[in-house]
This record gives C-alpha cells, sequence and structure tokens, in this order.
C-alpha cells in the first residue's frame, strides 16, 4: 500500500509540472472543439448528423487538449527540442493546409469547404506538436544517458504518439556531471565514484540521503549535523 501511495505522488507531481498556460490552452481547445462541432459545422447544410457531433467533438477536443498538455509538460525544457524540429513541424503545418485546402479541394469528392479548413488546421497542429515532441525525446534522452537513437526511433514509428508516452514513462533522471571533476553522475549519488567528491547531504550512521533541513535522518533517526554544514554540499551541474 506504501509503494502505491509513493507512485500516485510521484504522478500527481508529474501533473503538476504542467504549466498553469497548458491547462488553459487544453480546456479553451476542448470547449472550442464542442462549439465547432455542435454549433458551427450543425448549420452547414452536409453537416454529420446529430449522433456523430458530439462524438466528433468529444474525440478531437481530448486529442488537442492532450497535446497541449503535453507541450505544457516540457515547457521548462522547450529549448532542448532540436532546430530540425521546428523545421519540420513549420513544414508540416504549412503542407497540411495545402493538402486540405488545394490538393484535396480539387477532388470530385472532396469534403465541403468548412471540414477541409477545419481538417488542415486539426492535422497542421497534430502534426507539429507530433514533430516537436519528436525533436524534444532526441534531446531529452541524451541528457538522461538513454539512447537517442533508439528513442527517437521508438517516438517515430509506434503509432498514435504511443512512442512518446512510452518515453515519458520510462525516462531515467537527468544526468549530472561532478561539480569537482566534472564526471557523469547519476541522480541520487551520494559521492562521485571518480574523486569521491561529496554531492549530497547524508547520513553519516546509514549514509542515506537527507534534505538540508532534517534534523535528524528520516531513516535510522541519527542526528544530523549542523543545517549549514549540510547546506555548504556542492550541488550536482545539471547536464543541458
Amino acid at each position: 500500500m506504501q509503494e502505491t501511495n509513493q507512485k500516485l505522488t510521484g504522478f500527481a507531481a508529474e501533473i503538476r509540472n504542467i504549466a498553469g498556460w497548458a491547462w488553459a490552452l487544453a480546456a479553451i481547445g476542448f470547449l472550442g472543439m464542442q462549439y465547432v462541432f455542435n454549433v458551427v459545422v450543425a448549420h452547414q447544410p452536409d453537416a454529420p448528423p446529430a449522433w456523430a457531433r458530439p462524438l466528433m467533438g468529444l474525440s478531437v477536443g481530448l486529442l488537442v487538449a492532450f497535446y497541449m498538455l503535453m507541450i505544457g509538460y516540457v515547457n521548462r525544457d522547450f529549448k532542448l527540442v532540436a532546430r530540425w524540429a521546428w523545421i519540420l513541424a513549420a513544414i508540416g503545418f504549412l503542407s497540411m493546409q495545402f493538402v486540405f485546402n488545394v490538393v484535396i479541394a480539387r477532388q470530385p469528392d472532396a469534403p465541403p469547404a468548412w471540414a477541409r479548413v477545419l481538417l488542415g488546421l486539426l492535422v497542421g497542429l497534430i502534426l507539429t506538436c507530433y514533430l516537436l515532441l519528436i525533436g524534444y525525446v532526441n534531446r531529452d534522452s541524451g541528457r538522461r544517458g538513454m539512447s537517442r537513437v533508439l528513442w527517437t526511433t521508438v517516438s517515430v514509428l509506434v503509432p498514435n504518439g504511443l512512442g512518446i508516452i512510452l518515453y515519458f514513462i520510462l525516462r531515467q533522471p537527468v544526468i549530472g556531471n561532478c561539480p569537482q571533476c566534472g564526471h557523469a553522475v547519476q541522480h541520487g549519488f551520494n559521492f562521485c565514484p571518480q574523486c569521491n567528491c561529496k554531492l549530497n547531504p547524508s547520513c553519516p550512521q546509514c549514509q542515506r540521503m537527507v534534505s538540508p533541513q532534517d534534523a535528524y535522518c528520516p531513516y535510522c533517526g541519527t542526528s544530523l549535523p549542523d543545517p549549514a554544514v549540510r547546506s555548504g554540499v556542492p550541488q550536482i551541474e545539471v547536464r543541458h
């Protein structure tokens, strides 16, 4: 039971990392899709049947909201997105507008104009977010000591964005550098394996990591040194 609670706490912590503006955009996007399909599209002469419009609105709205939340989640590290991903995202968005509003419009059985515009924007937005997230995975996996080639390939080949979701579930903590020798150290290391530099405050009895504000070890109850001594431990330099 304790392990389950810890997992829930970790998941809740990840949810809190999503930027507030992303929640707002997700809500606006979801409600916007309901308005589009149930009001705007409903007034078109060749609109889908009444039972299909709410279903389409819910499906598309959830998809838009999901991608907005994903963008908000990686917002803090968005500078990691590779430049080629930005270029591909722009090309992909413009290409979808051309495909739906020019190529498909010339077909004898083309959808109505409102549907082409809506599909072009929707597919273009999804493709843009998808490519940017792939660019993020490409860079982020490298700084976490994971294979960039493998996870970029998984993100591209596994359909419906499941490869990207799998990456966020399985990704490792960010690898940092020892402040003394620069050797790569993983999250949770108390000492550098290369130069024995103390990286995090730890209990002198059980050697488990403690917070600089702790007066006693939460694991074995040992009295800890003065907070000023614990806070003087050099911080790991996070890789970017």
